[in-house]
């Protein structure tokens, strides 16, 4: 029910969120950037994880889920949280880099979608 609910949420404050994560970059509601002292590959995984479990939805007219990319010769990975029906959608993108011994991630949500930032924290946190 709870997630249902943050769709619904998410789907109304979104209205017009960008089509893409290019779209995203350019015009942002929100950009937190923050250093965890971790390997950037457990971070990846974690959100993936948790995204995964608690952001990926099936809906009557659309779906709601993540993609993600892990280009470890780089040392970067590249998260979206995004809602595919009529329109797409993009609510999020966490970007995480190899920054020495540990992670620099940066979360960029849609101009209305700003929890967005809080929903990717509790995942890293290991909870939806």
């Amino acid at each position: 029910m709870r997630i249902l609910g943050l769709c619904l949420v998410v789907s109304l404050l979104v209205a017009c969120a960008p089509n893409t994560v290019g779209d995203l970059r350019k015009s942002p509601g929100s950009v937190t950037e923050m250093h965890l002292n971790e390997n950037y590959q457990s971070v990846y995984r974690r959100l993936t994880t948790q995204g995964r479990a608690c952001f990926d939805v099936n809906l009557v007219t659309a779906q709601r889920m993540i993609r993600s990319e892990l280009y470890s010769d780089l040392g970067v990975a590249e998260i979206s949280y995004e809602m595919f029906g009529v329109n797409n959608e993009v609510y999020a993108v966490a970007d995480i880099v190899k920054d020495g011994d540990g992670t620099t991630l940066k979360i960029t949500s849609a101009k209305g979608a700003e929890e967005m930032d809080g929903v990717i924290k509790k995942h890293l946190a290991g909870r939806c």
